[in-house]
């Protein structure tokens, strides 16, 4: 612990640099970026701890003593002669490693034909660093100029980074898909009421136009005018049954079941009621949807009720697969006790 005080509080910032101070690629001075400076040191493990950088823009010296303790501690007896200068490495930015950077971001978020200017961006040294530029660093709208501020970072070693901030004209092809015609609020969407239209626009980082195979099929959950883009929050799953559709309707009573077609008089979804129509009858009834064009009807039997039945379907017409007054009320309404193939 005495060491380290000892070499923080020796420490002199400069604030020119100086052309023969050793250059320090990261936040860390280690004993391999001074090897060459001192004698003996290169001894010593190359990634020794000696202390942390200078920020960018200022030079530290290291005195002799310093250093000396450094090797004192591996058991050397260093005879350094004069201080050490050392500064953190540090470089201006350039438009092109800007743009490679932006141009990465675009093709990653799947945008590859791009319109990209680099306007103007921090023009004083920054510490050697790996910039990044994601979609969402994209503030605002284009406006007259058509000119952006996209923020962006530069990642130094460990987990340090900078913000910077470029001044920007870009724009990309998306495709966007939008409705042919007007769709009214409950309308089953068909692909001939859906265009795709290619537009340029600023890129974001939002989720991709929905394609026309997704849309097709899918219902309304309002009205979308002519021209307006089609988004998923416009869009619901069609129900499982819709009013007018011929519906099976499955009976079962037991291990007994019977299978008939009636009309939907309603729309359902899977778990929900639905009022059906028998058309040999006109009667109507209510069973449970419980898939596209499916539903059941699920009657109670007692274990002696069941016996009656004896077999694992009913195909003729005996009362006693009705089972008592209500059950078999139910039973007529769907058909049970008719033929129906």
């Amino acid at each position: 612990m005495r060491n380290w005080l000892l070499i923080a509080s020796i420490w002199l910032p400069l604030g020119s640099q100086a052309a023969d101070c050793v250059r320090v690629d990261g936040d860390r001075i280690q004993a391999g970026h001074i090897a060459r400076s001192v004698a003996g040191l290169e001894a010593i493990p190359p990634d020794t701890f000696i202390g942390f950088s200078p920020r960018p823009g200022v030079a530290r010296w290291l005195t002799p003593a310093a250093i000396e303790a450094v090797g004192a501690r591996f058991g050397l007896r260093l005879n350094v002669p004069a201080a050490v200068c050392v500064e953190r490495q540090a470089e201006v930015l350039e438009a092109a490693a800007i743009r490679k950077a932006m141009e990465q971001s675009l093709a990653k978020a799947g945008h590859s034909n791009a319109s990209l200017r680099v306007i103007s961006y921090p023009q004083h040294s920054l510490p050697v660093g790996e910039l990044e530029f994601p979609l969402t660093g994209l503030i605002g709208s284009p406006g007259k100029t058509g000119e952006m501020v996209w923020r962006g970072r530069l990642r130094l070693a460990g987990s340090q980074s900078i913000p910077v901030r470029v001044r920007v004209s870009v724009s990309v092809e998306v495709e966007e898909l939008r409705a042919a015609r007007a769709i009214d609020a409950g309308e089953m969407i068909t692909a001939n009421d859906l265009a795709m239209v290619v537009r340029r626009s600023v890129p974001r980082s939002g989720p991709a136009s929905m394609k026309l195979s997704e849309a097709a099929g899918m219902q309304a959950r309002r009205r979308i005018d002519a021209g307006q883009a089609v988004l998923p929050g416009m869009l619901t799953a069609p129900p499982e049954i819709r009013k007018g559709d011929s519906v099976l309707v499955t009976v079962a009573a037991g291990g007994a079941s019977l299978g008939v077609h009636a009309k939907a008089e309603t729309m359902a979804r899977k778990g929900q009621p639905v009022v059906l129509t028998n058309p040999s009858s006109g009667k109507k009834f209510t069973a449970r949807a419980t898939g596209r064009g499916q539903a059941v009807i699920e009657l109670e039997i007692s274990s002696h009720e069941a016996s009656t039945v004896g077999g694992p379907a009913v195909s003729d017409g005996t009362d006693a697969s009705a089972g008592r007054a209500g059950r078999q009320e139910t039973a007529r309404g769907v058909g049970v006790g008719q033929n129906h193939r």
